[in-house]
């Protein structure tokens, strides 16, 4: 079969490559918001290898055929029409899908967009969020693949690389993911990809420059793993490959294949060995704590939030709790204090200024406060320790490391002070008797008094907040309901209590309590 030809088979995606592709940039309502990421630089270096597994021979003579990206929307006769970068990642999320299915990693990895650490407004501030965070191994993800157009102003000749995937922001951008995989992950080592579709390149840290150049999927005994240096923003890359080259199905799947075998070191939630994002009023930028900074936070990090901690203007993220295109929810500490707590950001800002009145009033807690980071509003709120289903059983999870450790994740010991209060949390809950759903119903009732009608009740927003008395110890616990941005409030106390109940009695049915 020629090149040419429109439906090759997978083999022969896997030993020529992708056929000619003509570009043409179509009228398009789509927009591109500028990188607030800081300018990398890359170092070229033509050391990677392609696995020995994923030799030619092999593709050739193994392979099965199925669908290709040549039977994809937007492909036609060998002719690509795209109205903007979207369009282009689409057609990428196919390349990769085929050579996942074409190497048997169907069962072991994927392609996912799903994850991100902060928001984008639209217009000045850009998600920490690529493309496709390319794959995830076993729910976790272990490659990112970034996407740009072909065609970036639609001044320039259609192929003109050294202005895209050179270029100093999308550099930083790949820094920025790959440096959050070893923050929150603990991934040692980490290969991305950078496409045009007509152009491709793998990038990684300079510390993994021996599996880069490794052809097997574990990483050299002799790889060390270095903490990486925030202010020397470097990046090994390969040189260009053309869509065409031969070997490019075998490269991309042996990036994604050494990423998914990496090996993962522990995340402490206090170490000058990690990483951490800081987030700060007008953007967010990588930071390491100080040893005795971290040292005095592993003995006295809190998670006793005072109306004193509203000084703050930083705030440095500990874990990802929850993650939507409009919301995301942190764990984070406080400024230079050493006070945990918990950060929520909203695109609507009215809302957050909403939930901060609520979230006081509803828990008779004064230490909420809206805040800026990110570039864009917070409310703080303190921690709370959340309710949550597993096999049909509801139960309050005093495990600090469910909430301040990524799934999958390999967590460092507990802050001592932290413990100490979440231990007594929990026999302060055993000893009055509480459990999801009395907690439920008690809040309930306490807000309702209040006319405030809680619109989104589920298990996970059912909580119990630890009550600290002046000398920062915990002496008591109350029920509470958190994530306060679908209420409504001045309702008659009647009809928001019994609106309420009848939600919580549906949540109860076919679950027990713990």
């Amino acid at each position: 079969m020629r090149r040419n030809d429109l439906n090759p088979t997978c083999a022969e995606l896997y030993t020529m490559g992708l056929p000619e592709l003509r570009f043409t940039k179509v009228l398009s309502l789509s927009t591109h918001h500028a990188s607030k990421h800081v300018p990398a630089a890359f170092i070229e270096k033509d050391i990677f290898k392609i696995l020995r597994e994923f030799s030619e021979e092999y593709a050739a003579d193994t392979l099965q055929h199925g669908s290709l990206i040549l039977n994809s929307p937007g492909v036609e006769a060998r002719h690509v029409s795209f109205g903007g970068e979207g369009d282009i990642q689409v057609l990428v999320q196919h390349v990769l899908n085929d050579v996942i299915r074409l190497s048997g990693l169907k069962n072991i990895v994927r392609v996912g967009t799903e994850w991100a650490y902060t928001t984008e407004d639209g217009s000045k501030h850009s998600a920490h969020k690529p493309d496709h965070w390319i794959v995830y191994y076993n729910g976790k993800p272990v490659a990112v693949v970034e996407v740009k157009s072909p065609e970036p102003d639609g001044k320039r000749p259609l192929v003109q690389p050294a202005n895209i995937l050179d270029h100093p922001n999308v550099v930083g951008q790949l820094f920025d993911y790959i440096v959050g995989q070893q923050s929150f992950h603990g991934q040692h080592h980490v290969f991305a990809i950078l496409t045009t579709l007509k152009y491709f390149r793998i990038a990684w840290l300079p510390h993994s420059d021996s599996y880069a150049a490794s052809d097997i999927d574990a990483p050299p005994a002799d790889a060390v793993v270095a903490p990486t240096d925030p202010t020397m923003r470097i990046l090994h890359c390969t040189p260009l490959i053309p869509h065409t080259d031969t070997r490019l199905a075998r490269i991309l799947v042996s990036a994604i294949k050494k990423s998914a075998g990496s090996t993962f070191g522990t995340v402490h939630a206090f170490s000058n060995q990690r990483m951490y994002l800081r987030l700060v009023a007008d953007g967010w930028h990588w930071h390491r704590l100080p040893p005795a900074r971290a040292e005095r936070l592993q003995s006295d990090a809190t998670l006793n939030l005072t109306a004193t901690a509203n000084r703050s203007s930083h705030f440095t993220v500990i874990k990802s709790l929850h993650r939507t295109s409009n919301c995301k929810v942190w764990v984070v500490l406080a400024g230079d204090t050493e006070r945990v707590c918990v950060a929520k950001q909203l695109l609507d800002a009215a809302k957050l200024e909403q939930e901060e009145q609520v979230w006081a009033e509803a828990n008779q807690h004064t230490g909420v406060f809206c805040s800026t980071g990110g570039g864009q509003p917070l409310v703080v709120m303190p921690f709370v320790v959340l309710a949550r289903e597993v096999d049909g059983i509801v139960a309050f999870n005093t495990d600090f490391y469910a909430w301040s450790a990524e799934d999958n994740t390999t967590a460092g010991p507990v802050p001592v002070k932290i413990l100490r209060e979440l231990s007594r949390t929990a026999a302060l809950i055993t000893a009055q008797g509480w459990n999801p759903q009395t907690a439920a119903v008690a809040a309930a009732t306490r807000i309702a008094q209040r006319g405030i009608l809680h619109q989104d009740l589920e298990w996970r927003h059912v909580g119990m907040l630890p009550i600290f008395d002046g000398q920062g110890n915990v002496v008591d616990v109350r029920p509470v309901f958190v994530d306060f941005d679908q209420c409504q409030t001045g309702v008659e106390p009647g009809l928001a209590l019994r609106t309420m109940q009848e939600r919580l009695a549906v949540l109860v049915e076919g679950v027990g309590f713990q």
